[in-house]
């Protein structure tokens, strides 16, 4: 996608994200690239940028079809577009409520910061959730922790209502490089997987995963370490 999502309403840019992360293909191979704009906020760049774009750009447009107006709108629209790190934030997610989550895998600066290319792995949590589901894992609990006893307290996941539908999960566990929480998900009454996000090893931070749910019910919290398997948190009534 190129020069295209900077058009976007600001409030539909994760809609479209979410639409190419339904489009790709679930393969480890996928991949997800975006150029885009970017105006340079600071130094002599960022200056050097807004004149060109603000001035310079619009007199070729002028000086070449007449109209200078619509060149103006590219510099409103690389003003008013979020900064870089912004950008990749909103790639990545999570988003559980629009079904998506990218792996940001690269970036790159072109053009002395004006352009940028974003390149990100598509991750599908939910499809995760129901692969530990369907493989027959045993799931662990404060009460039933099995061989890991002791390890309770980093591993069973903890629901907490905020407001009427809506659900903080939280995994004290860390997630380093070779031992981490990949994988935190919420199921419903239906024993559906309503919720889910990834972890990939080395992201650092806590797991969390935020939820709003679409109706009334209980919800019950897991989560997958990578070395102790899948735990099972208590299960919390929304919108009772």
């Amino acid at each position: 996608m190129s020069f295209g999502i900077r058009n976007v309403e600001a409030g539909d840019r994760a809609r479209v994200v979410a639409e190419a992360h339904r489009l790709l293909r679930p393969a480890p191979t996928s991949r997800l690239a975006i150029m885009e704009f970017a105006e340079p906020r600071t130094g002599v760049m960022g200056a050097l940028a807004r004149v060109f774009l603000g001035h310079i750009v619009p007199l070729i447009g002028w000086l070449g079809s007449g109209d200078a107006s619509a060149y103006q709108h590219l510099q409103k629209s690389i003003s008013d577009f979020p900064a870089p790190d912004d950008f990749a934030a909103l790639i990545a997610g999570p988003h559980p409520e629009l079904g998506y989550q990218f792996e940001i895998t690269g970036r790159v600066s072109m053009v002395f910061g004006v352009v940028h290319v974003y390149l990100a792995r598509p991750l599908y949590p939910r499809i995760m959730a129901q692969d530990f589901e369907n493989d027959g894992n045993p799931v662990f609990s404060t009460s039933s922790p099995g061989p890991y006893a002791g390890k309770e307290g980093k591993h069973v996941p903890i629901a907490t209502p905020e407001g009427d539908l809506s659900v903080r999960v939280t995994v004290p566990h860390g997630i380093a490089a070779e031992h981490h929480i990949s994988l935190v998900y919420l199921k419903d009454e239906a024993g559906n997987v309503a919720a889910a996000t990834a972890f990939p090893g080395g992201a650092g931070g806590a797991a969390e995963l935020t939820f709003t749910a679409p109706a009334a019910g209980l919800y019950t919290p897991y989560a997958a370490c990578n070395l102790h398997g899948v735990w099972k948190g208590e299960s919390v009534a929304l919108g009772a």
